[in-house]
Formats: C-alpha cells, sequence, structure tokens
C-alpha cells in the first residue's frame, strides 16, 4: 500500500497538467478572437452590441460547447464533489480544443499587435493567474469559471485604457485644431458616403497633385483622431490643398470632424444600408453624411452622385452652397456615357455643357467611373487643365485589395475586392467578372450592420448573385439559407458552398479551370485567397 499512494497522487496530478494545458490553449484562442473583435469593431461599444447580437455574436456566446461549459458550471455548482472528476473537465476542454484547431486550420482570427493589444494580453494573462492562485475552489472549477469570465476580463481591461485613451485623443484633436487654424490657406475637401470614399479621394488626389501640393489621409484613415494624426504629420507650411477622407457610425462624427478641419468642398458618393444598424434608419445616414454639405461655407462646392435617390435628394434641398452632380443620368452636370469594361480596362466619356472626355484608366469595374468623375467635378472646379485630367486618368492604378488583379490559379484569374464589401460594391464586382469568358466564381463574405434591413439586402444580393456566377462560396453560414434558396432556384444547388479556409480552397481547386476568374468579397475571404495564393 506505501507505493500505491505516491502513484495515485501522480496520476491525479498528470490529469490536472492535461487540464491546465488545454485550458491554457482555449485561453489563448479566447483571447485573441475577443481583442481580434474588439479591434475590428474599432473598440466602439455600439459596434460589439452589435456583434453580439449578430447570427456570429450568438453562435459564440450560446453555441452547444459554450451551453455545455455552462451546464457544467452549474452542476459543479450544485454538486461540488463533482470537481473531483477530472476527466470530464478534460473531456470537455479536450473536444474545445479540438474544434480550435479546426478552426485555426481555416486561419487564425488574431488582431493586428499593437501597444494596447499587447498590454492587455499581458494583464490578461496576470489577473487569470492570481484568479487561480487566490481563488479557494477546486483547480477544475476555477478553470472553468475563469474561462466564462474572460470576455468580461477583457473588457474591464479595455475599459481601464478608456480613460488615457480619451485623453490622449483630446491631446490630438487640439493639436491638429491648432494647425488648421494656423494653415488659413489651406484649401479643405471632404469626401464621404456608404461607399467609394477611399478610391474617390484617391482619384483627386493624383488628379490635384498635377498642379497643387496635396495630402490626403492614406488608406481608410477616415475617424477624428486618424484625421488628426494626418494633420499633425503629414501638412507642412507648403502643403496647399487637404483631402479628408469622412467616415462615421452616428450623426454629429461628421459635424465634428468639419469643426476641425473647416473644409470648404464636401463629396458624397452615395447612400446605402451599410453600417444603418449603427446608424438606426437610412434617414439618419443621409443626415449623418450631410452635415458635411451643411459645414460648407457660401464660396465653397458641393459634388453629388446623381444616380444614387439619395445624394440626389441631398443635391435638390442643398441652396446654401454651389452644387454640382454627376452620373448617367441626362440631367447630371458631369454625364457618364459609353462606359466599357474590359479584362484590363476601363473606358468611358464624361461631358459638362462645354466639353466632352474620352477616359480610360487600368481599373476593374464600371463603378470605378463614378468615383472619377466625382474627382473631375471638383478638379475642373478648382481649374485643373483637362488634358491634366485625362494623363492623370490614364495613370490611375487599383488601390489595395479594392478590385485588384491578385495573380492566377489553374488559369483562372484572381481579384482581390477584401478591402471591405457594401451592397452596391459587390454587385460591381460580380458584373465586372463578366468581362471574362470563362466561368465567374465569387467568395463572399456576408455582409454586416446592416440592421433591419439585412435579411432584404442579402436576398438581394443572393438573387443577383445566382444569375451571375457559375458558383459562391460563403465565408461562414449567416444567410446562407437565402442563397442556397436562390441557387436552387436558378438550378444551381450544386454551385453554392459554405466554407472557410482550406475547405474553401479546396472546392476552388476542384472547381475553376483556364479562362475562370474568381473575385473575393470581404475580409474572411482574404483568407481564402491568401491560402490560395499560398499554395
Amino acid at each position: 500500500m506505501t507505493n500505491i499512494q505516491p502513484l495515485l497522487l501522480t496520476s491525479n496530478q498528470y490529469l490536472i497538467g492535461v487540464l491546465v494545458a488545454l485550458f491554457i490553449f482555449r485561453s489563448i484562442r479566447n483571447v485573441l478572437y475577443l481583442l481580434y473583435i474588439w479591434q475590428l469593431r474599432e473598440y466602439r461599444l455600439d459596434r460589439m452590441r452589435i456583434h453580439l447580437f449578430s447570427d456570429t455574436g450568438q453562435r459564440w456566446m450560446f453555441g452547444n460547447m459554450s451551453l455545455v461549459k455552462w451546464v457544467l458550471l452549474l452542476a459543479t455548482i450544485v454538486y461540488r464533489p463533482l470537481s473531483d472528476y477530472v476527466l470530464v473537465f478534460i473531456a470537455v476542454f479536450a473536444l474545445e480544443d479540438v474544434l480550435v484547431i479546426k478552426e485555426w486550420l481555416g486561419g487564425i482570427k488574431k488582431p493586428v499587435l499593437t501597444a494596447k493589444i499587447a498590454g492587455i494580453i499581458l494583464l490578461t494573462t496576470a489577473a487569470g493567474a492570481l484568479f487561480v492562485r487566490f481563488v479557494s475552489l477546486p483547480l477544475p472549477f476555477t478553470l472553468l469559471l475563469l474561462d466564462k469570465l474572460l470576455p468580461l476580463l477583457v473588457s474591464f481591461l479595455l475599459l481601464l485604457f478608456w480613460l488615457p485613451a480619451y485623453l490622449y485623443k483630446k491631446i490630438i484633436l487640439y493639436q491638429a485644431g491648432k494647425k488648421i487654424k494656423n494653415h488659413p490657406q489651406l484649401l479643405v475637401i471632404g469626401v464621404t458616403g456608404s461607399f467609394g470614399k477611399s478610391s474617390t479621394k484617391e482619384f483627386l488626389r493624383k488628379i490635384l497633385s498635377q498642379k497643387y501640393v496635396v495630402v490626403a489621409t492614406p488608406e481608410s484613415r477616415n475617424t477624428d483622431i486618424g484625421i488628426a494624426k494626418t494633420i499633425l504629420g503629414d501638412i507642412t507650411s507648403n502643403t496647399q490643398i487637404f483631402i479628408a477622407e469622412m467616415g462615421a457610425y452616428k450623426r454629429g462624427e461628421i459635424k465634428d470632424i468639419c469643426r476641425l478641419v473647416r473644409p470648404s468642398i464636401g463629396v458624397i458618393t452615395g447612400i446605402n444600408e451599410q453600417h444603418v444598424e449603427l446608424f438606426g434608419t437610412l434617414a439618419n445616414t443621409r443626415q449623418a453624411k450631410y452635415e458635411l454639405i451643411e459645414s460648407l461655407p457660401r464660396t465653397g462646392l458641393a459634388v453629388f452622385n446623381d444616380d444614387n435617390e439619395f445624394t440626389r435628394l441631398m443635391y435638390k434641398k442643398t441652396k446654401h452652397v454651389a452644387a454640382l452632380t454627376y452620373g448617367k443620368k441626362s440631367g447630371a452636370h458631369y454625364k457618364i456615357s459609353e462606359v466599357v469594361q474590359t479584362v484590363d480596362e476601363l473606358r468611358f466619356t464624361v461631358s459638362d455643357k462645354s466639353n466632352t472626355l474620352s477616359l480610360k484608366a487600368a481599373l476593374l469595374g464600371t463603378h470605378f467611373a463614378y468615383n472619377i468623375t466625382a474627382a473631375i467635378a471638383v478638379a475642373r472646379f478648382l481649374k485643373i487643365p483637362l488634358a491634366e485630367i485625362q494623363k492623370s486618368i490614364a495613370e490611375l492604378a487599383p488601390l489595395p485589395r479594392s478590385m485588384k488583379k491578385a495573380g492566377s490559379i489553374l488559369g483562372a484569374a484572381l481579384i482581390d475586392d477584401t478591402f471591405n464589401a457594401n451592397p452596391d460594391g459587390v454587385k460591381a464586382a460580380i458584373n465586372y467578372l463578366q468581362a471574362y469568358q470563362g466561368k465567374k466564381y465569387a467568395v463572399l463574405t456576408p455582409l454586416i450592420e446592416l440592421g433591419k434591413n439585412a435579411q432584404n439586402v442579402h436576398e438581394d444580393i443572393a438573387r443577383f448573385a445566382s444569375q451571375y456566377v457559375d458558383g459562391l462560396i460563403l465565408t461562414n453560414p449567416n444567410f446562407a439559407l437565402l442563397f442556397k434558396k436562390e441557387f436552387s432556384r436558378q438550378n444551381k444547388s450544386e454551385a453554392f458552398h459554405v466554407a472557410r479556409g482550406k475547405q474553401a480552397v479546396a472546392i476552388l481547386k476542384k472547381t475553376i479551370t483556364d479562362h475562370d476568374a474568381v473575385v473575393f468579397l470581404g475580409k474572411e475571404a482574404n483568407h481564402v485567397l491568401k491560402l490560395l495564393q499560398s499554395k
């Protein structure tokens, strides 16, 4: 008997060691995923709330494994001796870790490492270790309890970072505002809308740079703090024009940006259901974007997309400032016509009351004709010669991850449109595929933050896609039934899949061939593209 007891203790310690290892592995995934979601939602409570109420958020909070752990936690509270059955806890965490490994094979969702993220990870690790050390409960129960408390712990630590981050933001905004006041001759152009902001801003920067010293907000840096950092870092005494892309998720945010930068020219590219769940209604979206126009001085200029029903209404109510429109309708001040899209080139004509320009650009998608024409309207207002405009447009190139060619696999062209996905953009990308002779495929990330419009928007996209693509992969199961229904109506049931990561890659490799084209839409589709490119 004297030799048996040490063996039993060793066996129990071994089981506890296995349990701890499984818990740590699971916790690494949980912390990384939580921080990834918070970062993706820009650390905003309103965006996180919407995520938690989405199908993805509900599956995360109330999925099968989550419910199993809650049941085990409650059962252990009711029947304390259950904590001694270490194998039960090992089985739960082991099964969950298997699911994590399966998930990671499709791609690890982790945040971009910043000082803030690193600090949260270190504090979470320290807090977790202290919790386990000083909570006087059986270790299996303690680990399970900590697992369920991790989301609250991470959120609490993020809240602790809120005050210093808020103070830092106020200081940056004050310094940027002071710098703008010290440059009274600086002409500021604001660009906003539900879609097309970044490309319009970049096209405008390219054209205006032919005559002026221009600074523009980089990439999609369109928040107040992002714009302020651009002002402080890039604007000099030589800068003549500053182009600010302006984003918002609720009314008042663009108004605040305008107070900071004091725009004289405003461009609204179009309004759709993008982020409407945050705005509440499309009416609120329209009003939020119109704050740019309301901020303009009487000597300024407002530019609107005449083919978008909402911006057309904005134009009609604008009386306090000169206003121009662009679009395909005959009444537009800058009329788009003769639009032709080939695999490699966009060609179209723009006419005003005095001139007609025949234009071509190495861009993928007829929708870029609108963004270019918006830039032309501003350029002509600022006296850029027609020849310089033509030259600049001929030199335009796609923005990163925005309808940009990404090589080919098995003879099929790959198109990267993974920067963002919105209802109009998805349709525009599918339209571009029609320039290819072979079959057309799409890998689509379901859209988010559409509120009560989500069902109708995805039904519309599903109906459109089922008619114009030969196959579609949805990267998560949100709205999958709608797509399945529409593809079945077109007798394409076998052409629709829900898959991510390596599974999606395997489906594509079995499907695509020479002369085909695949467009990748949205952030989750970006991972599929990267995996495909790495093979």
